[in-house]
């Protein structure tokens, strides 16, 4: 048995090497962390195991909630809209003084949150706006990129639609919930350390100059 599910994680592995270094080949040609030898069998495995850490964790704490980790809401023609339970719990709002790149108003101060609630696990994409909205004024075309050049009265007004179609009670998140559900725990620059890569996320120094499908 325990043969089998090593020769089952290493076919696995190596499937999923290989799909890799086929998107990197496609998407980060010429950026320093997107050779496609960057993305090795021992890249994904350490991902793919960091994601199953992070997905037990949510059942215990939605099992203590007694409250679902992650709802799908149905938007009509398949088309989803998946939410992630976020707990309720205390943070530092705001960056350290000597922290780069912070702004002047960012004073450091606890917040408390007292209720759990969810929020999107992607950005809001261009199908699921188009199907809400019936329009779709991205820039650049793809289903599944985060929809683009939209306002904050745009988004108000998506919102308004979204509930109306599912009877919910949709908002956007207020600063606090925000930084707390992208601080994900830590106290870092960022949620991937005191640094960021172009290997974890597309901005402005990763090179790909256009935006890619969420989750990728």
């Amino acid at each position: 048995q325990k043969l089998r599910e090593e020769l089952g994680i290493q076919i696995k592995a190596n499937m999923l090497s290989k799909y890799w270094k086929e998107v990197a080949e496609d998407r980060f040609s010429g950026v320093k962390y997107g050779d496609p030898g960057f993305f090795t069998d021992q890249w994904y495995e350490a991902r793919e195991s960091e994601i199953t850490k992070v997905e037990k964790e949510c059942e215990a704490r939605s099992k203590a909630l007694n409250m679902p980790w992650r709802e799908e809401e149905d938007l009509g023609n398949g088309i989803k809209l998946e939410m992630i339970l976020i707990p309720a719990g205390k943070f530092v709002l705001g960056s350290p003084k000597k922290e780069v790149g912070r702004y002047d108003d960012e004073t450091q101060h606890e917040v408390t949150l007292t209720k759990p609630f969810y929020m999107g696990k992607y950005e809001v994409t261009q199908e699921q706006w188009e199907n809400v909205m019936g329009v779709n004024p991205s820039y650049s075309k793809n289903a599944k990129n985060p929809v683009t050049g939209v306002s904050w009265e745009d988004c108000q007004e998506f919102i308004e639609k979204l509930n109306e179609i599912t009877k919910g009670k949709y908002r956007l998140p207020t600063e606090a919930e925000w930084e707390y559900a992208c601080r994900a725990g830590t106290t870092t620059a960022y949620s991937v350390g005191a640094k960021i890569t172009p290997k974890d996320g597309n901005y402005d120094y990763s090179g790909i100059g256009k935006p890619i499908e969420v989750g990728s």
